[in-house]
């Protein structure tokens, strides 16, 4: 994703610590050990993990902070959309579109985003800032109507700015993994503990907030609150350095536009991962919509336990982050995968069991 932003990593960037080869002709420092040595090794020695310098260090910092941010924002729209319907005087179907509309945009604007995002003449950064602020606007307009059809509209500007930031957020995200790639499978794990752990914590709060003032949209003014520091935060990342022009054939031969997705979508590995990614977020949007809705009519739970819900759920998910990507890591992308898809599987049919 984003060649055009991405540079090789250097000995000097990463601060390596591997020593110099010997010169051609030059006899090896241990060339007096005995040869058998060498043969006996089980396997070859493991080359240093490169360290993070500081520049990169501030890069996933600042990344890794605006995911928790955008995070909290979603998770504080869930807990209050049962109450909002009643005050609306709407049904389950409209709190489910409130749900859903900003998906509606993503739809539409996610493969148009990514191609924004690499083209060197946008580039992340704008994509991401820009976003941000639109996500801001749309929740304070959300905010101040009290109109079903202004805020389904204002949604779906949620949405749009939402697309355009998490296209930036996710290509500056792979430009790091292709620099860094020993660390790929744990920047994932972090990057899902800051999803996870936003939706820890916002949820409770907003449902605190709206049980306690009565008004459910104080959730819309606290997403437009973590959107705008979201703005800010990105502002001050650093631009990933840009490759200088070459006269790489190859380079220059590679497909764009339409072409590269249809080729995107023509590997097998990626129909993979895309059928995963569609079947994940089906789940999670319909869990969100029912659950909460059954919860709160049928079980009569206030905002606020439904913020407990969603964050007690997202605990586990923090935690299990950092573990999945340790252990991708070490024994492999699909010796984890596989096992973690049917354990959550089978926990999200145990819901049928709920009384």
């Amino acid at each position: 994703v984003g060649s055009a932003n991405i540079i090789p990593p250097s000995r000097s960037s990463l601060n390596l610590s591997a020593q110099t080869p010997p010169l051609p002709g030059q006899p090896r420092p241990e060339a007096a050990e005995p040869v058998a040595q060498h043969h006996d090794s089980a396997a070859p020695e493991p080359e240093p993990e490169p360290v993070l310098d500081g520049l990169m260090r501030r890069r996933v910092a600042t990344l890794m902070a605006a995911q928790f941010l955008l995070s909290c924002g979603y998770g504080c729209i869930a807990p209050v959309l049962p109450a909002l319907a009643v005050q609306l005087g709407v049904g389950s179907t409209s709190a489910g579109a409130l749900l859903s509309f900003p998906a509606i945009s993503r739809l539409l604007l996610n493969m148009p985003a990514g191609r924004m995002a690499d083209d060197p003449k946008i580039g992340r950064r704008p994509l991401m800032v820009g976003g941000c602020t639109v996500m801001t606007v749309a929740c304070a307009g959300s905010y101040c109507t009290e109109s079903i059809e202004v805020l389904l509209a204002t949604r779906l500007l949620f949405g749009a700015g939402s697309a355009f930031a998490a296209a930036g957020t996710a290509a500056y995200i792979a430009d790091i993994s292709h620099i860094i790639p020993a660390y790929r499978a744990r920047l994932m794990g972090v990057q899902t503990t800051a999803v996870n752990l936003g939706w820890v914590v916002g949820p409770p709060i907003a449902g605190y907030v709206a049980t306690t003032y009565h008004s459910p949209y104080l959730g819309f003014a606290l997403v437009c609150g973590t959107a705008a520091a979201c703005t800010g935060l990105l502002a001050t990342v650093p631009p990933m350095p840009a490759v200088a022009a070459s006269g790489d054939t190859e380079t220059q031969k590679k497909p764009t536009g339409f072409a590269s997705t249809i080729r995107l979508l023509q590997d097998p590995g990626q129909q993979g991962v895309l059928a995963l990614t569609v079947g994940i977020w089906t789940g999670i949007s319909a869990e969100l919509s029912v659950v909460m809705q059954h919860a709160s009519n049928v079980w009569g739970m206030s905002p606020t336990t439904l913020g407990m819900l969603l964050s007690c759920g997202s605990v586990f998910g923090m935690l299990g982050g950092p573990v999945g990507g340790w252990l991708a890591d070490r024994y492999g992308r699909r010796a984890v995968l596989i096992p973690a898809v049917g354990a959550a599987s089978l926990a999200t049919a145990g819901l049928t069991l709920a009384p």
